[in-house]
């Protein structure tokens, strides 16, 4: 069973007897981000140490209070998914480091580099002892189901940006619940656009929010298949892919650790900040 995050002085015991950079990751517990992060860069046990806190803001805290507490000769790092970051952020972040030690990943979440056709491929072969059915038999052919898997969640992603930017613009007031399935926005009985022209009426947004909502979606769907893993949560495709993938009741964590042996090499993107927290000093 997975060990939930370490706290306050428990995690700054554990830091301050880790090897190499300390980097807090995202996830609940140690078998979510930082057991991917572990699996992916394993080989570096002595030059880098992931640890995990729930969310973001946990993660900038953790990163913040650990510099504070350990030693300067301590070099101490933050992961956290890109949600909603724009390019320019991530350019930046290449071009010098943040003073704050927050990098962020390309993809929208850590849970987009889970999803390589190869790594499912082999998971199939693995699980399957006949021939993989139709529409799964190739790398091709599951490359193809992932692209699904995304066009299937390209309205949470607009519900999610739409409900981002009016966060943005006025912290507070009555919120709506960020999606992580599809089926969240099919539970209600009300449409999706009179729901955000509702809250937006609630909020005295200065735009219409339905209309937002309209504008971000079209823009999603004219994207490139290739595009589609900056703007669309991961989170939200991976369960909708492993909801279609032909096994007979696994779960999820299972099908997920089954992957990450199967596909162990690490995604260059978080090979490339790795290697910008390694050349510190």
């Amino acid at each position: 069973m997975a060990q939930r995050y370490l706290e306050g002085d428990d995690l700054l015991i554990a830091c301050r007897a880790g090897q190499g950079a300390i980097v807090l990751v995202e996830g609940e517990r140690d078998d979510e981000d930082a057991f991917y992060y572990g699996q992916w860069f394993g080989t570096l046990g002595r030059e880098i140490s992931f640890f995990p806190q729930n969310g973001w803001q946990r993660v900038i805290a953790g990163v913040e209070h650990l510099r504070r507490a350990l030693p300067p000769r301590h070099r101490i790092f933050g992961i956290i998914d890109r949600d909603f970051a724009p390019d320019a952020h991530l350019a930046a972040q290449h071009a010098a480091l943040p003073a704050d030690g927050i990098l962020r990943t390309r993809a929208y979440t850590l849970e987009n580099y889970l999803l390589n056709p190869t790594g499912w491929l082999a998971v199939l072969r693995l699980l399957q002892r006949t021939d993989l059915p139709a529409g799964w038999e190739n790398e091709a052919a599951i490359a193809a189901q992932i692209t699904a898997a995304y066009r299937t969640c390209l309205d949470i992603a607009a519900w999610n940006y739409t409900v981002h930017s009016e966060h943005a613009r006025q912290p507070g007031g009555p919120n709506l619940e960020y999606k992580e399935h599809p089926d969240q926005l099919l539970r209600s009985k009300i449409p999706v656009d009179e729901q955000l022209g509702i809250w937006g009426q609630q909020r005295g947004a200065p735009q219409s929010l339905d209309g937002v909502y309209r504008q971000h979606q079209t823009m999603l769907q004219a994207l490139p298949d290739a595009e589609l893993p900056r703007w669309v949560t991961g989170k939200a495709v991976l369960k909708v892919f492993l909801q279609a993938l032909p096994v007979h009741k696994i779960a999820d964590r299972h099908l997920c650790s089954f992957y990450i042996h199967q596909q162990p090499v690490p995604p260059s993107d978080l090979v490339d900040l790795v290697d910008l927290i390694l050349r510190t000093h």
